[in-house]
């Protein structure tokens, strides 16, 4: 993982309208602001329109561009993968697309499981368990008896607009592994994960309250700020 990259100056980071309005292939839409999001997660995109759309983005869902290949990412850090995400879903689209890349890294466990964080436990292929529930209870189990608890969720955002060099954002959120789940808002590690300065699991907190402190929270508004 590249902790040290830093992120690209903010010109590179304006789309122009002319471009947003070039692709046959995306829908007709009247925003001047369209932006693709290079993810199917439900979760992440709620969380995007909760923190991009009060800004004039009009979001667009791979599925609403006609994109349905399956992206493998293949890379050992989140930059690398969230920039494999954006350039696909640039290849299909004339719209800028914004990609994220993201994980639950604890110390204990050596900072896993980090990139793996969305595959991280074995599911049966009835899907009997969700994955995300999997995910947890594998983690918890490791977990059992550890008195460090330090962990923190990590977030990269890779943003590509036709004709420009891909721009990376970065969010990093501290805190702990609870000692039992807890919550049912948000999605993921969140029902686990205690934010630093806090006695509740990013489950039990308003999605106010964790857009403003949580790691894809914080890159994305690097983003914005860039646009500026």
């Amino acid at each position: 993982m590249d902790q040290n990259a830093k992120p690209a100056q903010s010109q590179s980071h304006s789309p122009s309208q002319s471009q947003s309005q070039s692709s046959s292939q995306a829908p007709s839409i009247k925003s001047t602001r369209p932006l693709v999001l290079a993810t199917g997660n439900r979760g992440k995109v709620l969380e995007f329109q909760s923190i991009l759309a009060p800004a004039g983005f009009t979001l667009l869902t791979p599925n609403d561009i006609g994109f349905t290949d399956d992206v493998e990412e293949t890379g050992d850090t989140f930059i690398q993968n969230a920039l494999i995400k954006a350039k696909a879903l640039a290849a299909h689209t004339g719209y800028p697309v914004l990609a994220d890349d993201s994980g639950l890294e604890v110390d204990a466990m050596g900072g896993a499981p980090g990139v793996y964080s969305a595959r991280y436990a074995e599911t049966s292929l009835d899907k009997a368990i969700p994955q995300a529930k999997a995910n947890r209870n594998k983690l918890m189990q490791g977990m059992a008896g550890q008195s460090n608890r330090s962990a923190r969720f990590r977030c990269v955002l890779c943003y590509l607009s036709p004709g420009l060099e891909p721009a990376f954002f970065f969010g990093v959120c501290e805190g702990e592994i609870a000692q039992y789940e807890s919550g049912k808002g948000g999605f993921g590690y969140d029902p686990i994960f205690i934010p630093k300065g806090y006695e509740k699991t990013f489950g039990e907190l308003s999605q106010v309250l964790k857009d403003q402190m949580s790691h894809r929270g914080l890159a994305a508004s690097q983003f914005l700020a860039s646009l500026t």
